[in-house]
């Protein structure tokens, strides 16, 4: 299990047992790919890896100079309510070629350009040498595009966003964590009807019965 998400590393990944949240996942987890693929969390190893470079200094002072509040600087990405899009949009403009804007449900996130969870999930599967291994990526936002061109297989939970519909997505019959919970067991009760297939396929003829 990899978790590649939009939290900002600067939040922390501890273990909440009574919580909700992605932090949960990554007791289970190889590592964490966050800030829109930027940042790459080994909870294990307790180390981080940027995948993508800091932003330009005053990228922060600037949004909040112009109006943007509730602003999360990571390490790399820099999150924010999606009420602020414009002034977001006005930011990036002044570092054209350098960031761009992820938008995710109801936020926003300054990202450099060419990072996104797609890129840095790749980067991770390699750091840890699982570069050639099959990949099953579940989401529910537009963030999650990238990821789900470079899976291998791609699910979304059934409230998605209207971007993942539309870009033919197969979805689960159920929301959120049970739309998750779903798409987990169809995947291995396939990989599991495709490995019996295989050891039938390649057992001698004579060993079969009839």
């Amino acid at each position: 299990l990899m978790v590649v998400a939009a939290i900002a590393t600067r939040w922390g990944w501890q273990v909440d047992p009574g919580g909700t949240t992605k932090t949960v996942w990554v007791e289970l987890s190889v590592g964490a790919v966050c800030e829109d693929g930027a940042v790459f969390v080994d909870p294990t190893a307790g180390t981080h890896r940027r995948f993508a470079p800091e932003p330009p200094d005053g990228v922060v002072d600037e949004l909040l100079r112009r109006g943007a509040r509730g602003v999360v600087p990571g390490e790399v990405a820099i999150g924010m309510p999606a009420e602020y899009l414009a002034v977001a949009h006005e930011v990036v403009a002044l570092h054209h070629g350098r960031l761009r804007l992820e938008l995710n449900k109801n936020s926003v996130a300054v990202v450099p350009v060419g990072s996104d969870k797609g890129r840095g999930m790749r980067l991770a599967l390699e750091h840890l040498g699982l570069g050639a291994v099959p990949v099953l990526a579940i989401g529910d936002a537009s963030n999650d595009l990238p990821m789900f061109r470079a899976a291998t297989t791609a699910a979304a939970v059934s409230n998605a966003d209207d971007a993942v519909v539309a870009a033919g997505i197969e979805l689960a019959g159920m929301p959120c964590g049970e739309g998750v919970a779903e798409i987990v067991r169809a995947y291995l009760a396939a990989a599991s009807r495709t490995d019996q297939r295989a050891m039938t396929d390649t057992t001698p003829s004579s060993t079969r019965t009839s």
